[in-house]
């Protein structure tokens, strides 16, 4: 492998930070085979270049790909660039239905107001559309009852009939335990 100065390294980061996405990584693997048999364990070791990106970046040498730029980044853009003023009515209207705590404890104001109902008065006092605001996902099981009735006990079914079943594998002792009391619970 090719001896590399503390200069040479200093500006082989200093330019690998510059860079970003394919550039880098072409960047990192054009240094990497310059630097010949053991370059990429000695970039990750003296360099602190991850191998798995120096591999990718000799893949795409290898065939030639040009780096594309960035199309747009991830995920949708924030609403607050569509809405500049939304913040700011969400703050007026959280402040008109907040309330300190009713218990003086802490300096907290708390707020009753959902989302979807945050969303609603946006739309009817603040003037916005229902298709410019993000959507309220609503679960389908709020405002039902997930609570079931207990189930009768075994002794206030008319079908019940206290059995005792005993595992050949119970010790004595155990299969005592389990007998059947008056009651006909365990």
């Amino acid at each position: 492998m090719k001896r590399v100065s503390e200069e040479e390294q200093a500006a082989y980061i200093e330019a690998a930070i510059a860079l970003k996405g394919g550039h880098r990584r072409q960047f990192m693997a054009r240094i990497v085979n310059t630097l010949g048999y053991g370059g990429q364990s000695w970039a990750e070791s003296e360099l602190g270049w991850d191998r798995g990106t120096i591999r990718k970046g000799q893949q795409e040498l290898a065939a030639s790909v040009l780096p594309q730029p960035n199309p747009g980044g991830p995920g949708r853009p924030r609403v607050e660039q569509r809405l500049p003023n939304l913040l700011r009515d969400i703050k007026t209207l959280a402040d008109a239905q907040s309330q300190t705590d009713p218990t003086f404890k802490t300096t907290r104001l708390y707020t009753r107001l959902t989302a979807c109902a945050a969303r609603q008065v946006l739309i009817e006092q603040f003037g916005y559309t229902d298709a410019q605001l993000p959507g309220c996902a609503r679960n389908p099981l709020v405002g039902q009852s997930r609570h079931r009735a207990p189930c009768a006990p075994p002794s206030a079914s008319p079908h019940y009939i206290p059995t005792l079943s005993l595992s050949p594998h119970l010790s004595p002792a155990r299969a005592a335990r389990r007998a059947p009391t008056a009651t006909g619970y365990l």
